[in-house]
């Protein structure tokens, strides 16, 4: 078992397993002994999903047939919920995805963004995901 020294975060060594690659062929006639996490998750963990769209002109500048942001606006629109803001043309409010704000707001979301407005000099915009703002500093809708 080799030493924690790659994952300091284990404080057990029997979170850890050991493999060496003796025994299967490869370039290097030297077996690697390696050490991996037997843990994939525990109560520190969080999983997350954020919902991004790139901007209309990716779509448009790939010059094909039918994949222009025109063509695809319909079933984008088509393919959501927009629970974040109500009436947005872009967006659609019936689809079977649900998009949303994820109902907790921390206050230091906003401290973030105020901070990268004064010293990053970007905007604000309360959706990114229209197809057309771009390098802005906003709120993650999930």
């Amino acid at each position: 078992m080799s030493n924690l020294g790659n994952f300091p975060f284990i404080k057990n060594q029997r979170a850890l397993r050991s493999h060496s690659t003796s025994g299967i062929p490869v370039r290097v006639s030297m077996a690697a002994p390696r050490s991996f996490p037997a843990v994939i998750a525990s109560v520190e963990a969080q999983t997350v999903m954020v919902y991004t769209r790139a901007p209309a002109s990716d779509y448009d500048d790939w010059g094909v047939d039918g994949w222009q942001s025109k063509n695809l606006i319909p079933l984008m629109k088509k393919l959501e919920t927009y629970e974040v803001h109500p009436g947005r043309p872009t967006h659609g409010y019936d689809g079977p995805i649900k998009v949303s704000s994820g109902g907790c707001k921390l206050a230091i979301r906003e401290e973030f963004i105020d901070v990268g407005k004064t010293y990053h000099k970007r905007p604000y915009a309360d959706d990114t995901n229209d197809l057309e703002t771009c390098n802005t500093y906003s709120p993650w809708a999930k």
